[in-house]
Order: structure tokens, then sequence, then C-alpha cells
């Protein structure tokens, strides 16, 4: 049963891993790396990847209280001290932040295999005004195939509308 009681360890036994390559690019995006926040963070597949590389405050978002409960674990067991975890909606991160006293704004945000769930144009906005410092970059990313490779075709300027810059792949078959 993937939902239920087990549904945060089902969540991490049976989500793929994220490939190296997507966690080297995405630091190579970063000229800064002091605070990350990953968005819908789950179980931590993506945070704990990435979170080494940041020397201020790392923070890990989720609504799921199991799911933030394995990440809790695997912080303990990765040694990650400096990472927090903080259960709310996506839409009240910088409320949950500020009660905890932490005003900083990310150099990284990361979306990974979530954003589906949120109202696309409302999010950006969000994490624009909200979240992403005037320098940072957000990543929205999801998995891709086992069998397939993934290919740039196009990186984008900054849209006018949000001042943010988005990345177009083309999976194929290998």
């Amino acid at each position: 049963e993937y939902m239920g009681d087990n549904q945060g360890t089902n969540y991490e036994t049976y989500r793929p891993e994220y490939p190296e390559f997507f966690v080297k690019n995405a630091l190579e995006s970063v000229s800064r790396r002091e605070n990350y926040l990953d968005i819908s963070t789950g179980t931590g597949k993506l945070l704990f990847k990435l979170s080494p590389s940041f020397s201020g405050v790392v923070i890990g978002n989720d609504q799921s209280e199991k799911q933030l409960s394995v990440a809790e674990k695997r912080k303990e067991e990765l040694k990650q001290s400096h990472v927090s975890l903080v259960q709310c909606d996506a839409k009240e991160i910088r409320a949950a932040l500020d009660t905890k006293g932490i005003t900083e704004k990310f150099d990284l945000i990361t979306i990974a295999q979530a954003f589906h769930w949120f109202e696309p144009k409302e999010m950006l906005k969000y994490v624009k005004s909200q979240l992403l410092r005037e320098s940072g970059k957000l990543i929205i990313m999801g998995y891709f195939c086992l069998g397939y490779s993934l290919s740039l075709i196009h990186i984008s300027e900054p849209t006018r509308l949000l001042s943010i810059s988005y990345a177009v792949f083309c999976l194929k078959k290998k």
C-alpha cells in the first residue's frame, strides 16, 4: 500500500533518485551558495544531495508529516544538522519562516516533481516576491525515464513578466 501509515517510507523506497548530472547542473547554475530552499521536499531526495553545498539557511518544506518524518531520519543519518525541515503548505513558507525568525531569501529554490500541484502563475509570483533572492535561481525539475536521454535544447533569458529563466529539454529514446 503506497498511502496509509507507511506513505513516507514507501515514497522514499519507490521514488527514483535524481541523476548526478541534474545535481551538478543545478549547483553550477548558482553563483552564490548560501541559502537553499527545497519546496515540497517529500523525504528530501533532492534536498540532501544539494544541501552540503550551501553554507547558510537550508530548508526543506513539505505539508506531509509522514514524509518529513522520513526526511528527519535521513537528516540524522546523513549528519546534515544545518538542514531545517518546515511543515506547511508551500504558500505559507514565508510566514512559517518568519515565525522562526528566518528572514533570509534564497540563492537556490528547487521544486522537484511537485510543480504540477501548484497554480503556476501564482506560485511563480509568490516564489519571486517572497522567497527568491534578486540574483537567485528557481529550478523546477521532474524525473526522466531509464532508456531515454535528456538533451538540453534551449535556456531562456529571464522572462519580462517574472524575471525567471527556463530550460527546454528533449527526452529521446536511446
